[in-house]
């Protein structure tokens, strides 16, 4: 749960409650359709992450962390200075 609480996702205590109470399982099998659709949004983190374990049962891991830095654009964000701009980068 700590993924879904952080940097890349950042749902609140309250949504996760709320997804539990309605239904929800914190699992990376976890069917989408069985949810209403307020809780729709952390399924939908739920399976990017199970696409995330795949990749690790097909590729070496330098493959897969290209590949999840890519997907969640984390080294772009790396670079952005708090103004908007971008470090540049020599």
């Amino acid at each position: 749960m700590a993924v879904l609480r952080g940097l890349f996702y950042g749902f609140s205590d309250d949504q996760l409650y709320q997804y539990k109470r309605n239904g929800g399982r914190f699992s990376l099998w976890v069917d989408p359709t069985e949810l209403d659709d307020q809780c729709k949004a952390i399924a939908r983190a739920l399976e990017t992450l199970k696409n995330y374990h795949y990749w690790t049962r097909s590729h070496p891991v330098s493959v897969v962390l290209e590949k999840i830095m890519d997907d969640t654009g984390l080294i772009p964000s790396t670079w952005q200075e708090p103004e908007g701009g971008f470090v540049a980068v020599t």
